[in-house]
């Protein structure tokens, strides 16, 4: 990859917190001057998502951010066949993490520019949950998942003097 053809922004959860002005101007930015077209909701297993099954009494911020992420959890136990006490705890951390970034996908729509770049076609948006014991990656894309199993990689950059 050169400089300039990705743009990053990270956070505990890979939360799109509609309310998060950091956050925001990232795909603003993204859309509006570098004029991207794909962005992507990139989660891997272990990562944030695990904290919302963990004791945060002596947090204060953790809590409240992921409030962002629990219609994930609650989306999981609707599901048919899916009582989580009685599915296997990591069967179900991965169904919470898969769930959350579809959730994450509906809540960058929420941003008008978002919307709008969509709207006109200049847009996608994707979902990836990356398996780091196996180095699956799954791809999101609505209520589907597509599992496209690929090998580590080992990317390094050179660079012309």
């Amino acid at each position: 990859l050169l400089p300039g053809e990705v743009f990053v922004h990270r956070n505990v959860g890979n939360i799109v917190a509609t309310n998060d002005r950091n956050l925001s101007a990232v795909p603003e930015f993204s859309i509006d001057r570098l004029n991207i077209c794909d962005i992507v909701v990139a989660a891997i297993t272990g990562g944030g998502i695990r904290a919302l099954d963990e004791d945060h009494s002596d947090d204060r911020q953790i809590p409240i951010w992921l409030i962002n992420a629990h219609k994930a959890v609650t989306r999981v136990e609707r599901k048919p066949g899916a009582s989580i006490p009685q599915i296997d705890p990591e069967a179900c951390h991965r169904l919470i993490v898969d769930e959350n970034v579809r959730l994450q996908l509906e809540h960058l729509q929420d941003y008008p520019f978002v919307a709008a770049a969509m709207k006109t076609g200049r847009l996608r948006l994707h979902g990836l949950v990356y398996e780091i014991g196996c180095g699956e990656i799954q791809i999101t894309s609505g209520s589907q998942n597509l599992n496209v199993s690929v090998r580590p990689l080992c990317i390094v950059p050179s660079y012309e003097q």
